[in-house]
């Protein structure tokens, strides 16, 4: 069963299934440039309006303000009443911070999981600037995502991940704690994915990459590969 994919530019994505909508890391606002010392610009807008996205669950892999957007998540849980927050106890502490009420989020922190009848999702490690900072492998419908999160490299990354990944998402910016498309290409040649799909680029001037180099050498290494563009809907 195919689902539907929207990469929403950096590390965000809406994934939709049949029975489900789940938003990852959603970053629609300007908070980086208002909130963070480095002041960065966007370079690109928001692909969609909040009222578009009607997710059932909001998936933040760690605290920084381009993955749990202090802006963002807080309207979409006032706009969503059902709509359920996860994450590590990094995000959880600030979501509450930010008056979002307990009851409605789950911590996931390393090595823990989430199940419901329609999907499940684990949380592996990171390496990055968020102590807590996750990456996560989805198993839904009949499909087993990994995406990263933010995360440098490190020698138990691709252990970690396992090798029946159908689709993986990995940052490849190389730069803020993040690897750059080398050290992702090897760690895609470990695990070897059915697909493999670039993200974390494009989003600030000072922070971007050609993808163009990974994707070749995922061809000449004989990987399936993905380049997916924000707001555009692809079926994976």
């Amino acid at each position: 069963m195919s689902i539907k994919c929207t990469w929403l530019g950096q590390g965000g994505f809406l994934f939709v299934t049949a029975r489900t909508r789940m938003l990852i890391d959603p970053y629609l606002s300007d908070a980086v440039e208002k909130r963070s010392p480095s002041k960065l610009k966007r370079l690109i807008p928001p692909p969609f309006k909040l009222e578009v996205l009607k997710p059932d669950f909001l998936f933040c892999t760690h605290d920084h303000l381009d993955h749990y957007d202090p802006e963002t998540a807080p309207a979409i849980m006032k706009l969503y009443p059902d709509c359920v927050l996860l994450g590590p106890s990094s995000v959880i502490s600030q979501a509450k911070a930010d008056g979002i009420a307990e009851s409605r989020m789950k911590k996931l922190e390393r090595g823990e999981s989430f199940r419901t009848e329609d999907f499940s999702v684990q949380a592996i490690p990171a390496l990055h600037s968020d102590p807590l900072a996750t990456g996560l492998i989805f198993e839904l419908d009949d499909r087993k995502i990994y995406l990263s999160g933010d995360s440098e490299y490190f020698p138990g990354l691709a252990p970690s991940i396992g090798k029946q990944i159908d689709i993986a998402f990995i940052c490849i910016n190389g730069k803020y704690g993040n690897m750059n498309w080398q050290e992702a290409l090897s760690v895609i040649k470990e695990i070897r994915p059915g697909v493999v799909i670039p993200m974390h680029y494009g989003m600030f001037a000072e922070n971007t990459l050609d993808p163009s180099d990974f994707l070749k050498e995922c061809s000449n290494a004989g990987l399936k590969r993905l380049e997916l563009f924000p707001g555009i809907t692809v079926e994976i």
